[in-house]
């Protein structure tokens, strides 16, 4: 059974850009609570520092990349498409 977690980054004109992973290991609602308190973590550490990342889906990888290890998940980056027919 595969879970997916969404991180939604905006830029300076509030246009949305979410990233969304898939995690193959059922994984508990505390752990989705612990990854992204550490996104908004890694952020923060950024902005004080007045420095910004290269690309949001670097910094979901690093963090991604920590917990999987912590918790033994397999993870990857998937693309969703919405269609919506407006007639």
């Amino acid at each position: 059974m595969s879970n997916y977690i969404s991180f939604n980054f905006t830029d300076g004109d509030n246009n949305s850009f979410p990233i969304i992973v898939r995690i193959e290991n059922e994984i508990s609602n505390e752990i989705y609570k612990e990854i992204d308190i550490a996104i908004h973590n890694r952020m923060d550490e950024y902005i004080e520092k007045h420095e910004y990342w290269d690309c949001d889906d670097i910094l979901v990888d690093d963090v991604m990349k920590e917990f999987a290890d912590k918790y033994k998940f397999n993870y990857e980056f998937v693309s969703i498409n919405y269609n919506i027919n407006c007639d």
